[in-house]
């Protein structure tokens, strides 16, 4: 087989898209694409510029100025999200049809070569703790000493990373610590060096309280959170190794690697990371049919597919949504029955019964992953986020914000927290402040609280705004917004309190 498809394979699978329901209903999506495809194909690529495709597609005037008016280029993204959930829906080998980011030429492969092959060699990436340096005078000298040892047995108790003795073997990673004396306190600083380059890819200070009689105890305190910034999900190694995924094409075939692309894959919410995520995952269950974990990821991963769905489509809950729910749903319920007390079959059981609104599900579940002493801060966040939006406020806001600080990397899902939070609150100005915080992807949720906050402070014309390009983004809502706002509201009362506040202004 050629590398290039031809133009009558290209034609053939442009016909199966717009024929696809995802683009049936999608006119300006159908038009803008079907005209780039004919344009590349007539040998016209070069004449594909934003003005030119602001006239031709969306008849704007001659006047159309592309600094000014960003339709081009918002349409366009939303035209890449569809083709990456046309494709995550397409098992079947073939052409491929993709818009590379920075430009609107489209890009034809065919689809298997994306997929790397089976000789994945990985393992537990290595590090070595260097003795500590005390600086100062010898005071600190066993306090130098007992967190040297103690950093040792944090790191070395970590499932996803190894703890490297004295040996001739080479680390990937290496940590060093020296410790100050300044103004009657002492200061701990640290280095997370890359061995093979020297590159320092993470530094931190560290207050030391005063030890008192118990120096074991503070020793144990710090190291414990500089191994969970370090080595935790969601710190300094994984979202380290997260960029290096995220720049390749690499399909993981091991726990760590799955854990890595998974968290890459919460952080970005991008829909080709989550393609390679569940090829990954389905390949490592049909192997290891017996891992709740894999299951796990795999469930939570069909949640965010129905997230991460069409406006249109979550509003109306259509065929799509219906056919990933009933998927995580399964995956969940395998997954508890394999691994009850897993920290990911924990918080993928927490997920489901957070979208099926399972009251008992949700609380029993959170229990037993808050009472658990060796669940990762990401994981504990996790559940407090969705125990806080489903009404535990008082026991799930503590923890996420305990937890919150030993994450270096704060997920866009928990501004809903904030946001939901100072709307109980009554925090009005606050509220409009924290949802400017919300990114792209969840842009409607970004209109919703500053519409609905705006109304209930009583600024119409300006909450008005708001809701106006609300519904230019997505009309539906207007008939549908109860239904939307369940997807992560789920306290009646605060549901009623933004309905009301967008009534106002609308």
């Amino acid at each position: 087989m050629k590398d290039t498809p031809s133009q009558t394979q290209i034609r053939k699978e442009i016909d199966s898209i717009l024929s696809n329901r995802l683009f049936k209903s999608a006119r300006r999506a159908s038009t803008f694409l079907k005209y780039i495809v004919d344009e590349t194909l007539a040998g016209h690529d070069n004449q594909l510029k934003e003005y030119t495709i602001g006239i031709e597609v969306f008849q704007k005037g001659k006047d159309f100025l592309p600094q000014a008016d960003p339709t081009v280029r918002i349409e366009a993204g939303r035209l890449r999200k569809k083709l990456e959930q046309y494709y995550l829906a397409k098992k079947d080998e073939g052409v491929e049809i993709s818009i590379p980011k920075g430009g609107y030429i489209p890009l034809f492969r065919f689809k298997a070569s994306r997929l790397p092959g089976n000789d994945i060699i990985s393992r537990q990436p290595a590090i070595s703790v260097k003795p500590f340096e005390s600086l100062t005078s010898k005071e600190p000298s066993l306090i130098t000493e007992l967190i040297f040892q103690e950093l040792k047995k944090a790191i070395g108790s970590s499932d996803d990373f190894s703890l490297l003795g004295n040996t001739e073997t080479k680390p990937d990673f290496q940590l060093t610590g020296k410790i100050y004396k300044r103004r009657g306190s002492f200061i701990l600083y640290c280095d997370l060096i890359r061995y093979d380059t020297g590159a320092i890819v993470w530094t931190e200070s560290f207050s030391l309280k005063s030890p008192g009689r118990f120096p074991i105890r503070m020793a144990e305190a710090v190291a414990g959170e500089i191994s969970t910034i370090i080595t935790g999900r969601g710190g300094v190694l994984y979202d380290l190794l997260g960029e290096e995924m995220q720049n390749s094409e690499e399909i993981p075939d091991d726990i760590l690697g799955i854990r890595i692309l998974f968290a890459l894959h919460k952080k970005l919410m991008e829909p080709g990371i989550a393609g390679r995520l569940r090829t990954a995952l389905e390949r490592m269950i049909n192997q290891n049919e017996n891992r709740g974990d894999l299951r796990a990821f795999l469930s939570q991963t069909y949640w965010d597919f129905c997230m991460d769905l069409d406006w249109n489509a979550m509003l109306n809950h259509d065929d799509s949504f219906i056919f990933y729910r009933e998927k995580a749903l399964k995956l969940a319920k395998t997954a508890l029955e394999l691994d009850p007390e897993g920290e990911d079959t924990l918080v993928c059981g927490i997920r489901s019964a957070f979208h099926e609104d399972d009251a008992d599900a949700l609380g029993s579940l959170t229990e037993r992953l808050f009472r658990s002493s060796e669940v990762s801060a990401l994981s504990m966040a996790t559940g407090a986020v969705l125990y806080s939006l489903a009404g535990g406020w008082d026991s799930g806001k503590p923890i996420l914000e305990n937890t919150l600080s030993l994450m270096p990397s704060y997920p866009g899902w928990f501004h809903h927290v904030t946001c939901q939070y100072h709307l109980r609150q009554m925090d009005y100005e606050i509220v409009i402040d924290k949802a400017e915080r919300f990114n792209q992807g969840d842009v409607l949720w970004y209109y919703i609280y500053t519409a609905a906050a705006l109304g209930l402070l009583g600024n119409i014309p300006e909450g008005r705004v708001y809701y106006e390009e609300l519904l230019r983004q997505c009309p539906a809502i207007k008939y549908g917004l109860r239904n939307f706002l369940s997807n992560y509201v789920k306290e009646t009362e605060l549901a009623d309190l933004i309905i009301s506040g967008l009534e106002t202004v609308g």
